[in-house]
């Protein structure tokens, strides 16, 4: 994936190929998929990812929540079960708060 190419525009087409790579591609760190799902797919920013912790992310038994905001968002699958199976390993990366 060329993380270059993020300060442009990405066509609809691109965003969703990238995103379907994220969620699949078992050879990119988690970490990296997570985060690049949140920019594609919920126009985060990475200053805002960097901050996110444990604290964020709610695991219910039948779904898992994502607070980016006032209010926490259920987040679809396959997303869900590569945040909910992850989180703790996302707190630990460089520059993240626990």
């Amino acid at each position: 994936m060329n993380w270059t190419l993020w300060n442009r525009s990405l066509d609809e087409d691109q965003r969703w190929a990238d995103a379907r790579r994220l969620l699949t591609d078992d050879a990119l760190p988690v970490a990296d998929r997570i985060a690049g799902l949140l920019i594609l797919l919920y126009v985060q920013k990475i200053t805002t990812i960097v901050q996110l912790t444990t604290d964020h992310v709610t695991l219910e038994p039948d779904r898992v929540l994502l607070s980016l905001g006032s209010r926490p968002i259920t987040l679809p699958a396959p997303l869900d079960a590569l945040l909910g199976g992850n989180s703790v390993d996302v707190s630990r990366r460089t520059g993240c708060r626990t």
